[in-house]
């Protein structure tokens, strides 16, 4: 750590940064200095652009602390401009105007998906594994290559800190000569470096992005808000402990939460893809079901494209079809209504996802935008401001950025970062700090007296232990973030999966959610909502 090896980026590598707290709790016999710091990643891509040359010499003797701390050293850089002057420049455009080309409310592979649950019920596989084969032969080598940069030693809310990380990433770039810093911070963070940077013409190539993890898990909060009291609980409580029902629909128990809108989102697609079939003429029926048979019933040899769902002309019919006989339903008043919202809902969820996953920057910025009414109408007012900002500023990146990078960053899918050759493997920038370097170092000082030594020598090692670590995963081929098989193409996934559903859809027949009722109600009470209730 003392002497690491050196670190080659070739020319060709496109590198974007990640910042996020980083929490280390000294546990102390007095319980005092316990701190907080700024973690830092640089994920270069692609991974093969980046190279690790020389060797670090064994020291003879154990640095002294104070050695340690100063070769890993962050020098702050403080903040010398006024608060909320940078935010008083930014101004909220129409948010209908900012995309023309929106994404469809069902997606063709989506339906596609919905029809072969009603009929494959227990051969396919949830969403998640469904879309992980259908995107199989999409071509993907964009790889990124994470390195753990020093920490900085201040409270991440601090001004200055947010301030230090800015600049580093500015000299790092700029040593790269690439033209484009681009760094994403959560959405607390966001807020006050998009005052910085707004504030600092010297800046002016500095990209603020929001983090994706973080905005997903707060449009599962708004679904749950909205959603409370409907009877969604009741729905996931056929399946999940109550007292987890509570925490999935705020968002906070993020893989449950997600599972359980999927499984909801199945349920009420099959009920609604039996509702379609039962109004269609037989002939059209028929048709529909040997079109979805033909497509499905070599699922495990033959899987359908991801290409050839977004361009089969029967496909495309069969969502207009769908979405006909969806958009009807709403007629059959406001509980039917509502619960359709829930679906359209999840929907842009889902579209989210994959957007991140297989690197698709219009559907990402679609997605968003969509999310914007469901984070006002919910109460989340801090990320429907924080949204509207990130929206407006990448959409303005066509005019800001390098054709070439930008090129690279939306084209190439560069915006996500991926850790697997798999098209289906692309993940929120703010989710690889999670998965690597939290994952890592979310631990505690132990120690009998916490001085500021201990904590320099602790957070000077990081950089190098993670390294080491990530090359000890490598050379024993033992990682956590890949797999030859999706766990929910797993035989025992699928089973309880569709142990799951059958329960869902059971609730769902009995309770009716689309049925005709002149009222809001609440399908596990009974209450009955007021006419002038949102």
């Amino acid at each position: 750590m003392m002497d690491p090896p050196k670190m080659c980026v070739g020319d060709e590598v496109f590198v974007q940064y990640v910042f996020d707290n980083t929490d280390h709790n000294a546990k102390t016999l007095d319980g005092n200095r316990t701190f907080h710091c700024l973690g830092r990643l640089a994920a270069f891509t692609p991974e093969s652009g980046v190279t690790i040359e020389g060797s670090s010499k064994k020291c003879k003797k154990m640095p002294s602390a104070a050695q340690l701390a100063s070769c890993c050293n962050v020098e702050t850089v403080p903040y010398r401009g006024k608060q909320n002057t940078g935010l008083k420049t930014i101004t909220f455009d129409d948010v209908s105007t900012l995309l023309r080309n929106d994404s469809t409310q069902l997606p063709t592979h989506y339906l596609l998906y919905l029809s072969g649950k009603s009929i494959f019920e227990k051969e396919l596989p949830s969403w998640r594994g469904f879309m992980e084969v259908l995107s199989l032969y999409l071509p993907q080598d964009n790889v990124s290559r994470i390195v753990c940069l020093p920490f900085i030693n201040e409270p991440p809310s601090k001004y200055t800190s947010i301030n230090t990380a800015i600049v580093h990433a500015m000299a790092e770039c700029k040593q790269l000569k690439q033209k484009t810093c681009i760094v994403t911070f959560d959405q607390p963070l966001f807020i006050k470096a998009t005052e910085i940077v707004a504030g600092n013409d010297e800046m002016k190539n500095v990209v603020v992005r929001l983090s994706g993890f973080h905005m997903l898990m707060s449009f599962l909060g708004s679904i749950g808000n909205i959603m409370d009291g409907s009877g969604l609980e009741d729905i996931w409580g056929t399946v999940y402990a109550s007292e987890s029902v509570k925490n999935m629909m705020t968002g906070k128990s993020f893989s449950r939460a997600i599972r359980a809108h999927m499984l909801t989102y199945t349920s009420i697609g099959k009920y609604f893809y039996k509702y379609m079939a039962d109004e269609l003429s037989l002939f059209d029926r028929n048709k529909y079901e040997t079109f979805v048979r033909l497509q499905l019933t070599h699922w495990n040899e033959n899987p359908p494209s991801y290409n050839f769902c977004q361009n089969d002309i029967t496909l495309k019919e069969m969502t207009e079809v769908f979405l006909y006989k969806l958009n009807s339903l709403k007629s059959n008043g406001p509980t039917a209504k509502l619960f359709i919202q829930y679906f359209e809902m999840v929907t842009i969820a889902l579209q989210f996802i994959e957007a991140e996953l297989l690197g698709n920057w219009q559907l990402h910025l679609q997605s968003v935008k969509k999310m914007l009414p469901y984070f006002h109408a919910s109460g989340y007012f801090l990320y429907a401001k924080s949204a509207q900002i990130y929206l407006q500023s990448m959409i303005k990146l066509e005019m800001e950025m390098d054709d070439e990078e930008y090129r690279l960053f939306t084209q190439e899918g560069y915006f996500t970062i991926r850790r697997s050759y798999k098209a289906w493997s692309g993940i929120w920038s703010d989710m690889t700090i999670e998965q690597t370097l939290n994952r890592f170092f979310g631990t505690d000082l132990i120690h009998g007296s916490v001085t500021p030594s201990v904590v320099a020598r602790y957070l000077s090692c990081m950089p190098t232990s993670f390294a080491v670590m990530d090359s000890l995963e490598t050379y024993s081929e033992l990682h956590s973030n890949t797999s030859e098989q999706h766990v929910d193409l797993s035989i025992s996934r699928l089973t309880k999966d569709n142990k799951d559903l059958q329960a869902m859809t059971s609730w769902l027949e009995k309770h009716k959610p689309f049925e005709l009722r002149d009222y809001l109600t609440s399908l596990s009470t009974g209450i009955i909502g007021r006419d002038d209730i949102n």
